[in-house]
């Protein structure tokens, strides 16, 4: 696990110096170390719960545990991506150029007004690719000094993981062994938060489930999991630039209701599997 997460600091560091020449091959060792991450990773979780079981012995129950690991798992993986994003805000934010006004503080009131209203004509549901930064004041990108920025904290941190994995993490051979805008926001801020726990709740089910359907053959399970998960993610990103977004969410509302159905499916049948057992004992 930890050179997984080793991978991925050649692609971080490859943004001081955004070439083809290096982004390519720092994108293909985050591809190459990305999926044995997840996989060793889902793995890993689901012998802890099992070591943990034996451990116990009738107090508890694999899938219960299985469950509770991969939940706590995914309250730090949720809550990453939420200080991402604020350390993010608060260096293209606070680090930014400071803004005159020759005429005082009402100029800079009207000069921010009309970009304030392209928010949403240009952005969200109604964002169509092709839009240039004339249009969209949204799409300038930041000064390099703070991408810099940005692209240090970040490398720093996956430092610190990758020493945290080799040094706090055990073997599993160890383990067997042992206003109008304020409202606007404050909706989408909550909008954020609800898609947050939903997502949460998903990825522990989704990865639970697998361990439980699949106990023998985790790592065959877990990756092919993972490289659907990825197709899916490709194809996602291809489309989104061919596609306005109101176009991409509906077709991302069509696929999760197939996805939905066939996991009602697989619950009917994995529950119709379970009584078989028990009526056969």
């Amino acid at each position: 696990m930890a050179l997984a997460l080793f991978a991925y600091m050649p692609y971080i560091a490859a943004q001081f110096y955004p070439r083809f020449e290096t982004l390519i091959p720092a994108a293909l060792m985050v591809g190459f170390g990305g999926r044995p991450l997840w996989c060793s990773k889902c793995t890993y979780l689901s012998t802890v719960s099992e070591a943990l079981t034996q451990v116990r012995g009738n107090k508890s129950r694999k899938d219960v545990n299985t469950v509770k690991f991969f939940g706590l798992f995914f309250i730090f993986y949720q809550m990453a991506q939420v200080w991402g994003n604020l350390i993010s805000s608060s260096v293209l934010t606070l680090s930014g150029p400071a803004k005159t006004a020759s005429n005082g503080s009402l100029e800079m009131e009207e000069d921010s007004s009309p970009s304030l209203s392209k928010v949403g004509e240009l952005c969200g549901a109604r964002f169509c690719p092709g839009v240039g930064a004339e249009a969209n004041p949204n799409l300038v990108p930041p000064a390099p000094e703070q991408i810099q920025l940005l692209n240090s904290i970040f490398l720093a941190c996956m430092a610190a993981a990758v020493v945290m994995v080799i040094f706090g993490v055990s073997s599993l051979k160890r383990l067997v062994e042992g206003s109008h805008h304020t409202v606007d926001y404050i909706r989408y801020c909550a909008l954020a938060a609800v898609w947050g726990i939903c997502d949460g709740v998903w990825l522990v089910v989704v990865n639970a489930f697998y361990g439980i359907l699949f106990p023998n053959h985790l790592i065959a399970a877990y990756s092919n999991f993972r490289l659907w998960e990825s197709t899916g993610s490709v194809i996602g990103y291809v489309i989104s630039s061919q596609l306005c977004t109101s176009t991409n969410l509906v077709i991302l509302m069509c696929v999760m209701l197939v996805g939905c159905v066939g996991y009602g499916l697989i619950e009917v049948w994995q529950k119709q599997k379970n009584l078989e057992i028990k009526l056969s004992d």
